[in-house]
């Protein structure tokens, strides 16, 4: 799975955020081989000028505000990205993606194996 890099970034009341190193998200794509991006430490916010270092292979933002696709899909911030362009941005539930425990790893893991292409 290491042939593609994941961001996973979050999306409400206008801000936008993204995992930490420590982040259970970031120890599941780790131990699953997948090369991710994430803060170390610290500041978890975004500016809309550092969107574009979130711009890997496959994009996956956690929907905090429950938008629709489109919200995403027609937003000039998000739609500029090479991962919308490409067809591999996904628009995935806070409820799945800030679950804890084992149960929460499942569905996190759910949604990894369906929008991932197999043999990535």
């Amino acid at each position: 799975m290491n042939k593609i890099k994941v961001s996973v970034i979050f999306y409400g009341e206008g801000y936008i955020w993204t995992i930490t190193k420590s982040d259970m998200i970031s120890h599941i794509l780790t131990d699953i081989g997948l090369r991710h991006k994430f803060v170390p430490y610290g500041e978890w916010n975004l500016s809309i000028e550092t969107i574009n270092e979130y711009d890997y292979d496959v994009l996956f933002i956690v929907d905090v505000d429950r938008k629709t696709s489109s919200f995403y899909f027609e937003n000039p911030i998000f739609s500029n990205l090479n991962a919308f362009k490409n067809n591999r941005a996904y628009v995935v539930s806070q409820e799945n993606w800030r679950s804890f425990g084992i149960s929460g790893a499942n569905k996190i893991l759910d949604d990894l194996f369906k929008y991932l292409p197999s043999g990535t």
